[in-house]
This record gives structure tokens, sequence and C-alpha cells, in this order.
């Protein structure tokens, strides 16, 4: 083979060489390029992330600022009475707001059972509550109590979430149905006197007398979210349901869902009465006051804001 051969063959192989280092240089630099693609798609998704995060994060925090019926009312005071979810303590509450002129009352579901819930916030009076009546037909009525007259200068509503401090509380029997929220009357400091006592409904009195000076005076509702069957039934008797037949129909426009009726147990002395709910086949729910609204006339309304009255009819089935 002569040198012109023998350079033309290597002339080959170099080319060869230099197409082959080519090549393997493009597969080097195409897996460089995929791996940058990749770590920035990577870095892009983190950010992405980390962003929505932070997001939902302030958006919660400015959520979390509706602790209470006074938030809901200061947002919106076009036509407002409804559903609402409040935040308390990380948790959410449902609640149902009802405004009436002046004040207004707040209703907690039981579907809020396991919440954290921080009654102090919800009202702003103890002189009066509301309580609202679920009947066996669907009929909801309600009813505004008070301490009787006679009492009112010496003590206040007392109203709490599991917690009776100073008053009688409910019947160790009735306590697969806990937690509740309690409603006392008088304390055990003057229940325990064998004196008239009881409770005031649409300015009229409705006494008995506390023969044994037995010191209950409350009314105990239930979140009952076992839905378990109450330990102690009691009886009925007229002094008993007076908060009952006197309450007065709601406008079915108005009527709450049925997750806000609870179980409920009343006690009076022991010559007043021991009852529950499952004695006359109905529910209750307490409701909350708050107010006055009318130092809030100079605050701008805000707008945007809407509220919700998710009701499907005159009736509401109790379950």
């Amino acid at each position: 083979m002569d040198n012109i051969h023998v350079i033309i063959i290597i002339n080959y192989i170099v080319v060869a060489l230099m197409a082959a280092y080519v090549i393997v240089n493009e597969r080097r630099l195409q897996e460089t390029h995929d791996r940058t693609v990749q770590y920035i798609d990577g870095v892009v998704k983190n950010m992405t992330m980390n962003m929505n995060n932070e997001i939902r994060r302030i958006s919660n925090e400015q959520i979390s600022k509706k602790v209470s019926f006074l938030d809901i009312y200061i947002e919106d005071r076009r036509n407002p009475s409804g559903e609402y979810i409040i935040y308390q303590r990380e948790h959410a509450v449902r609640v149902y707001c009802s405004f009436e002129g002046d004040y207004g009352f707040t209703f907690i579901s039981r579907k809020s059972a396991e919440a954290t819930i921080d009654v102090n916030a919800l009202y702003s009076t103890r002189d009066f509550a509301k309580i609202r009546v679920l009947h066996p037909t669907g009929w909801q009525t309600e009813a505004l109590v008070e301490n009787l007259l006679s009492f009112q200068n010496l003590s206040k509503l007392f109203f709490a979430m599991n917690s009776h401090e100073n008053y009688k509380g409910p019947s160790a029997a009735n306590s697969g149905l806990h937690p509740y929220l309690f409603l006392g009357f008088l304390p055990i400091e003057l229940a325990k006197n064998q004196n008239s006592q009881g409770y005031r409904v649409k300015d009229m009195d409705f006494q008995y007398p506390n023969c044994d000076g037995n010191p209950n005076s409350y009314i105990t509702f239930f979140f009952n979210p076992k839905l378990s069957s109450p330990g102690e039934t009691g009886s009925t008797n007229i002094f008993m349901t007076r908060w009952i037949t006197s309450s007065l129909a709601i406008d079915y426009p108005k009527y709450m869902d049925s997750s806000f009726y609870m179980d409920w147990e009343m006690h009076m002395g022991g010559c007043g009465g021991f009852l529950t709910s499952s004695a006359l086949n109905t529910k209750a729910s307490l409701g909350l006051p708050f107010g006055k609204f009318l130092d809030l006339s100079s605050l701008p309304k805000l707008p945007g804001s809407s509220s919700s009255n998710p009701h499907t009819g005159p009736r509401t089935t109790l379950h």
C-alpha cells in the first residue's frame, strides 16, 4: 500500500472520530439541557407552591378576623341574616346570624361540635337570650327569655360552652350527649333559697316555689354528635314548657336548618321540674345576643359582600 492510500485511510479515520466526537457531545449537551430544564421546572413549581401557600395563609388570616357576629355585621349591613362560617382559634364554626333591629342573635350549628368555640366572643349582653324551637311538624318558633323581674338586679344570665361555673350543671346521666351550650338563670348562691324562682318570657314571669332549695336553674343544649339517647328523660308540666308554648312563629324565610337545633335538658329546683327534648320530641337552639348597632351608624357600607340564607321551604324535618 502506497503512502497516498495510507493518508486517505487516516483521513477517513480522523473524519469518523470527529463525527463520533460531535455525536457524543450533542448527546451530552442534550442531557445537560434536559437536566437544566428539569431543574428550572422544579424551581418554578416550588416557587409557585410557596407563593400559593403564602396567598392562602394571608387569606386565612383575613378570614379569621371574622370571629363573631359583629364582624359579619360590619362587613354587610344590607341583608345579612343567614348562615355563615366564622373562625375561632383556627376552627371553623358554622353559625346562623339573625339581625333584628338594634340587636341580633348568634345560633351555633351542631356541625361545629368538634370546634373550640369562644362563646364570650359571641354575645355582648347577658340581660336576655333567644331560644328557637323546632317542633315535630317542622314548625319553628322563638321566644325571648330573661330572669324573673325580681332577680334582674341580682343576677345576669350565664352563657358557656361545656362549663357551668357557679351553677348546677346538666345531669350526669346525659353526659353521652356532650358537648353542650349552657344557659344559666340563677347561680347556686341564689337558687339554693326556698323562694319563688323561674324565668321570664314575653314580659311575663313564670314561677315555681323552690320547696327543697335544690339549686338547679338552667337549660342545656346538647350537640350530641353521636346521636345518643338521653339517660334521663324527665316529665312535662305547664311551668316547664311555658317558654315553648309562649313562643312566636318565625317567618319561614328566616327558618334555620335543622342542624342548628339541639337536644336539650331543663332543670328548675327540685319542685320546678326536670325535662328533656325527648319527652316532647322537640329540638331547641340558643341565640346569643349581640348589639347594640346604633353606634355603628356612621360606618360606611362595604361593597361587594353578600349573605346566604339557604332555606328550601316552610318546614324543617327533625332528625
